[in-house]
């Protein structure tokens, strides 16, 4: 598991919510929302990697940028 702690997370929907957590399993996000609302992984129980600390995150975006012709 990798846990995000975020100053601000925006999720796809809804509005931006403040002290964020995403929780990563693999490559699946297991959650993300309110740090407060979060399971045991998401808020520092056994099992999970030390913390990664970001300002904001936006979980679910992957990079669809692509150069169909190089020169």
């Amino acid at each position: 598991m990798i846990r995000i702690e975020a100053t601000r997370l925006i999720p796809g929907r809804g509005e931006p919510i403040d002290d964020g957590v995403v929780l990563l399993d693999g490559d699946t996000i297991a959650y993300a929302g309110p740090r407060a609302d979060a399971p045991v992984e998401a808020t520092g129980g056994s099992g999970t990697t030390p913390v990664v600390k970001v300002d904001t995150v936006m979980p679910g975006l992957w990079d669809c940028h692509v150069h169909l012709f190089g020169t």
